[in-house]
């Protein structure tokens, strides 16, 4: 039996590699909702949307997303042109967020 830092880790390497099938079937239930965030940022860093757009989908709402995390879509629009409408979707969604830094 895993614990939840074990969960945690396999899920991060998931996050990281876009493993959708394999992450889609691990029971999140030992998994906080901070926890649900972070790897949710993971998966935007390494451009594993497949897996952020599941979490958010099921885990989170629109005010979970901040300004760290829209910095994080825009870096990832500059840095790769990987799921481009996916991170202009969010961008659209949560422009108020947008610092101007």
């Amino acid at each position: 039996m895993t614990n939840a830092k074990d969960l945690n880790l396999v899920l991060e390497m998931y996050c990281r590699n876009d493993y959708v099938a394999h992450f889609s079937n691990i029971n999140l239930e030992d998994i906080s909702h901070n926890q649900i965030v972070e790897l949710f940022c993971i998966a935007l860093r390494n451009d594993a949307f497949k897996i952020a757009f599941n979490l958010y989908l099921k885990f989170m709402d629109s005010t979970d997303i901040n300004r760290k995390i829209m910095d994080i879509f825009i870096y990832s629009l500059r840095r790769s042109v990987e799921f481009h409408e996916i991170k202009m979707f969010f961008i659209h969604q949560h422009f108020d967020l947008l610092s101007i830094i």
